[in-house]
């Protein structure tokens, strides 16, 4: 049992440019576009269709921006984790992350999993924004052993 992460959330470059080309609103206006066309409104055709163009290129260049930005995120999100096995520290990769392991965690590090607090010595020292944006406020145990909120985080008071 692995914590393998899913991945390709965003859409591909071809899908975007389909999705907005070809959007309910695009269409109507090319429609309408076609008809005054056949109308032989060539200057009103044009208007038509150029609106739907632009709002075409306006919408995937924000979509495209906005999928650049999350695959970064995605890339940040994937970092390595050191865990305690046999007795050694191994650092490994948030994926190879299995249950049963022993994580160990420094101050910045990014906790990729539920369970127990082994050992908390330091917890008067954890920041209050931090411990409320993660946990339930109320539940828990910042004991080691003690109670725990269903992510097995201390409370927050």
């Amino acid at each position: 049992m692995a914590n393998t992460a899913t991945g390709g959330t965003t859409g591909t470059y071809t899908n975007i440019l389909r999705s907005n080309v070809f959007s309910f609103f695009n269409t109507i206006l090319f429609v309408i576009g076609a008809a005054l066309l056949a109308l032989g409104r060539y200057s009103d055709a044009l208007i038509s269709v150029g609106l739907g163009l632009i709002n075409a290129v306006i919408s995937a260049v924000q979509e495209i921006r906005a999928k650049r930005k999350l695959d970064r995120l995605q890339l940040l999100e994937r970092s390595a984790v050191v865990v305690v096995r046999d007795g050694r520290e191994t650092e490994i990769g948030v994926a190879d992350v299995v249950r049963g392991d022993l994580l160990r965690v420094r101050a910045g590090d990014q906790i990729v999993v539920d369970g127990p607090l082994l050992d908390g010595r330091d917890s008067s020292a954890w920041p209050r924004s931090s411990c409320c944006c993660s946990w339930p406020r109320g539940t828990g145990s910042s004991r080691p052993g003690g109670p725990r909120s269903p992510t097995g985080g201390p409370p927050c008071s």
